[in-house]
């Protein structure tokens, strides 16, 4: 019994916290759809939190970001990193035709303003999340 109740815990919990990084994940991610937009650089190329065939994706893994080239289900020249920031760097570098491109490219996501919602959620943001979080986990 104790143990059922551990493994409830734990895909409750896990539920949760995939609610609250996406949400707070968010913000980053519009930082690099306007920048990749803002060099020309078309939606058909690239694939943000699903894997599409021929374009360069970006996908959360649990804790962990994953960027590769998807050819026909495979993830070719896959990179994993611990944290967004880097991994939506190394998608901008991937489509950069220069050193001083992929500069101005950096540049221009780091002072995106949506950047710089990081740690800027209110109480009732991150309430709002649990709450939604725990109707999911109640409709198990």
């Amino acid at each position: 019994m104790a143990e059922q109740n551990e493994e409830k815990l734990n895909k409750d919990a896990d539920i949760i916290v995939t609610n609250v990084f996406d949400y707070l994940s968010e913000p980053k991610i519009n930082a690099l759809r306007n920048t990749m937009k803002h060099y020309g650089v078309s939606g058909r190329n690239y694939s943000i939190n699903e894997e599409r065939d021929e374009a360069e994706c970006l996908i959360r893994n649990q804790d962990k970001w994953e960027v590769f080239f998807s050819e026909r289900g495979n993830k070719v020249g896959k990179d994993t990193f611990d944290d967004l920031d880097s991994a939506c760097i190394s998608m901008l570098n991937t489509f950069a035709e220069s050193d001083k491109e992929f500069a101005e490219m950096k540049e221009y996501f780091e002072n995106d303003e949506n950047h710089f919602q990081d740690g800027k959620y209110s109480y009732a943001d991150l309430k709002n999340i649990i709450k939604n979080s725990l109707s999911k986990i109640a409709m198990l």
